[in-house]
């Protein structure tokens, strides 16, 4: 996920500084994309140890 912040953070930059914009959005899609996948466990297919999903508990409410 860092890696696709990092990517997306450069193009942005890229964008704003070559570009003339009125208006500009930038979106980091991952961080919401993230937050559904690990609001439980739910939307995890494979299968989790009991340590994996003691760790996952409450992961939305760290980050």
């Amino acid at each position: 996920m860092t890696e696709i912040i990092k990517k997306f953070t450069d193009l942005t930059l890229e964008l704003i500084t070559t570009e003339t914009w009125d208006f500009f959005l930038g979106y980091v899609f991952t961080l919401h994309h993230s937050g559904h996948r690990l609001w439980n466990t739910v939307n995890v297919t494979d299968p989790l140890t009991s340590e994996e999903k003691n760790e996952m508990e409450g992961t939305v409410h760290q980050v």
